[in-house]
């Protein structure tokens, strides 16, 4: 896909990209922040997006991976209001949003590296047995890491044990940012980014990634 064409905010040699949708807003401004969590007077950069059509975007030099962002979208009558951005691929944590009143969460800037991916074919379609379970109550309890709530890396630990059942096909229950830090999922609060209670995207990948290495799939 044509840079121009993403939403989000992707790495370039030049800076950042940044893009978002927003037909009806009278003026758009990109927000970054160092974190871990977002605050009132913490902004190192703002810079104004160009409209085209109905999005808007820019390219901003000095913004760094794991920086936090948000948009800042000026509207029609005149309100200003900061936003996190819907395909933000990763985010602080939807609980804060959620609880803390001063609405400390924002959109979590990934970096330009590219994950290792192990070679891997699939089954035949035919052939699937599936397994299906939920992230966060699937480790932790009577095992080795005795805590209420896994992680995907706690549940990579797993995957021996539902091999040796007979199946080789996986199916977590969603794994999205959801509006809470425990859920079964199917309350998504930003559908590009994984469960911040699970891990961030890079864990997400070397969960994928482990479950290939032991002949499952997802």
């Amino acid at each position: 896909m044509d840079l121009n064409d993403r939403i989000g905010a992707w790495y370039t040699p030049q800076g950042y990209f940044f893009r978002v949708w927003a037909p009806h807003a009278n003026k758009v401004s990109v927000v970054v922040q160092d974190g871990p969590h977002w605050e009132v007077d913490d902004t190192i950069i703002e810079q104004e997006l160009s409209k085209n059509g109905d999005y808007w975007s820019a390219t901003v030099s000095g913004v760094e991976a794991r920086q936090l962002y948000r948009y800042k979208i000026e509207h029609n009558d005149g309100r200003e209001m900061e936003h996190l951005d819907p395909a933000a691929r990763d985010v602080v944590s939807s609980e804060l949003t959620r609880k803390d009143p001063s609405n400390r969460n924002g959109c979590v800037v990934q970096g330009a590296d590219i994950f290792p991916w192990t070679p891997f074919e699939t089954p035949r379609f035919e052939n699937y047995i599936i397994y299906q379970f939920h992230i966060g109550s699937f480790a932790g309890r009577n095992d080795q890491f005795n805590k209420g709530w896994a992680s995907f890396h706690d549940v990579e630990s797993k995957f021996s044990y539902i091999k040796e059942l007979g199946f080789n096909c996986i199916e977590p229950l969603p794994v999205q940012e959801y509006a809470m830090d425990r859920s079964w999922g199917y309350n998504p609060a930003s559908f590009f980014a994984p469960e911040s209670s699970y891990g961030s995207p890079q864990d997400l990948k070397k969960f994928v990634d482990a479950a290939r290495l032991d002949k499952g799939c997802i």
